[in-house]
């Protein structure tokens, strides 16, 4: 046990390292006073003699069954004895353990907050560019959207100027076939027109001709009258 204790000793340097190791001499020494090799021998011959008694143990009717429960406080006897022998070092050897391990919060400690900050920032960082990369995110599909409206906007503003050059060129197409037949409709009336006054005329020459044929006929029948009145009087 002496040896076990030896080679645990702290080889760390500086103050703590001398205050461990003068700690660790006295409670040495002190353990080293109440150290009793027979006595610790005689409790491990006697969990020896306990595993052997459990072992060899047959419960097979209810006097071995009430015997087998009896058995349960001779291993509390013999824990307790064994506690009350080793818990005295224990809480001894403990001493420096603990002390060491303060030591070492007190170390861990710093390293400890120096993590929880760095942590806290690296969190803090990953939350903003988070945010950022949202917003960024954002932005770009605000641009996105942006021009898709603006590509709407000219390909129907290009649609709407198509319209509207389509539906004047339309209306220039009517107008001018309108006025197409509107002249050939002008010609035509003034065709039939001209004809209608052709046809006229004719009818008026014929007319004219057919009342100088009366006319003419009508002198030639008053002549021939005459010249034949004239002969019956010169024979009368």
């Amino acid at each position: 046990m002496e040896n076990e204790l030896e080679q645990a000793r702290p080889r760390a340097l500086g103050e703590v390292g001398r205050r461990v190791q003068a700690l660790a001499n006295e409670l040495l020494k002190e353990i080293g006073n109440t150290w009793d090799e027979n006595k610790l021998d005689r409790i491990r011959e006697n969990g020896r003699l306990l595993v052997e008694q459990a072992e060899g143990f047959t419960i097979a009717n209810q006097e071995q069954y009430m015997a087998a429960n009896e058995f349960f406080v001779s291993i509390a006897q013999y824990k307790k004895e064994g506690t009350a022998f080793i818990d005295p070092i224990v809480e001894v050897a403990y001493m420096p353990h603990k002390m060491v391990c303060d030591i070492r919060t007190e170390f861990e400690t710093p390293a400890n907050k120096a993590k929880a900050v760095m942590e806290t920032k690296i969190l803090a960082w990953k939350e903003a560019e988070r945010k950022r990369v949202t917003a960024e995110q954002a932005r770009l599909d605000a641009e996105r959207k942006a021009k898709e409206a603006e590509e709407r906007r000219k390909l129907e503003e290009k649609a709407r100027v198509e319209r509207e050059k389509s539906e004047r060129e339309r209306r220039e197409a009517e107008a001018k076939a309108r006025e197409e037949r509107e002249k050939a409709e002008k010609a035509r009336r003034e065709k039939e027109e001209a004809e209608a006054r052709a046809r006229r005329a004719e009818q008026d020459k014929r007319a004219a001709e057919e009342a100088e044929r009366r006319a003419k006929e009508a002198k030639e029948v008053a002549e021939r009258e005459a010249r034949e009145a004239e002969e019956a009087g010169r024979k009368a």
